[in-house]
């Protein structure tokens, strides 16, 4: 279970908790000093045996809440919790950084990518859309949300690896999450990589904006342990395991690690049968209704059962 403020900026109202209870304890004291100039001493004493706790809490306490509840409706509170559900949409983001051109996989781990991709369109059930995004030193979309799989499996196809430089994880997580906007249903990414963010948008804040937007992302690395040769640059390079599962757990998914084409295959099969999606549960109605109820009873008390009276 997750709490996501929508409007953080907005909490900075809470600093009316703190000064709700300087002035109530000022007004107060300002009150008794004045009342205590005409009071029956004796009569005081009396009432002050028969509350002992001062009503003056119980009114302060009930106003703080709903003040505070108040703020957190304004700010946009949504809790987005774990659930199980077969209704859910996919966005396949598939890294087409150089990198992918290693020949650790054969042929490389572009081709093997984009072949079991296929493959993994066949294995879902039917009436899901799928959309496709692949990404560099950039992202770019190739293929918003469709049930056409057969023209989702020629845009696999025709990815080639970009000559824009480096792999920007971060922003292929948020623009695949841009193509679930206004989806009712589950979300779920397939982020498919050799796992090096290398340039642009931190991943933190990427997967912070998939939460806020209740996205589950699947990683898969891929990659042998040892790495590969990368004939452009002469350099060997190997998947970076922490920061996948890192954003794996960090959304409610899961990692997988792809050392050769059959662990690659097996990743998707599981993927595809995966019933993890996350619900999500406006509570701003909730607390706004909840404030209003508090902010009744308070008049309500401060009417009849704590009426002061001359």
């Amino acid at each position: 279970m997750e709490l996501v403020i929508l409007n953080p900026k907005l909490l900075w109202l809470l600093l009316s908790v703190p000064l709700l209870i300087i002035i109530h304890f000022l007004s107060f004291k300002f009150v008794r000093r004045g009342a205590i100039q005409f009071a029956n001493y004796k009569a005081l004493e009396r009432i002050a045996r028969k509350a002992p706790v001062s009503t003056n809490f119980i009114l302060l306490g009930v106003r703080l809440l709903a003040v505070s509840l108040l703020v957190l409706a304004v700010a946009g509170t949504v809790v987005w919790y774990e659930g199980k559900g077969s209704d859910y949409d996919f966005v396949l983001a598939l890294d087409a950084s150089s990198s992918m051109l290693i020949e650790d996989f054969n042929p490389t781990r572009l081709d093997s990518a984009k072949e079991v991709l296929n493959n993994f369109m066949d294995m879902i059930p039917k009436g899901l859309e799928i959309g496709v995004v692949s990404f560099a030193g950039t992202a770019f979309v190739e293929q918003r949300l469709t049930k056409d799989y057969a023209q989702v499996k020629d845009v696999v196809d025709s990815i080639r690896v970009r000559p824009i430089g480096g792999t920007n994880l971060g922003e292929a997580i948020i623009t695949a999450s841009n193509l679930f906007m206004n989806e009712e249903k589950g979300k779920v990414i397939v982020l498919l990589t050799d796992g090096r963010s290398t340039t642009g948008i931190p991943v933190e804040e990427a997967v912070d904006y998939a939460n806020i937007n209740g996205v589950v992302i699947h990683t898969i690395g891929i990659g042998t342990e040892e790495g590969g040769l990368l004939s452009l640059a002469n350099v060997t390079l190997s998947i970076s395991e922490k920061e996948l599962l890192n954003i794996a757990n960090a959304t409610s998914g899961d990692y997988y690690n792809a050392l050769d084409r059959d662990m690659l295959s097996d990743s998707f099969s599981r993927i595809s049968t995966t019933s993890t999606r996350k619900i999500k549960l406006e509570m701003s109605t909730i607390f706004l209704v909840i404030a209003l109820s508090l902010l009744i009873l308070e008049w309500t008390l401060i009417n009849t059962r704590f009426i002061t009276l001359p």
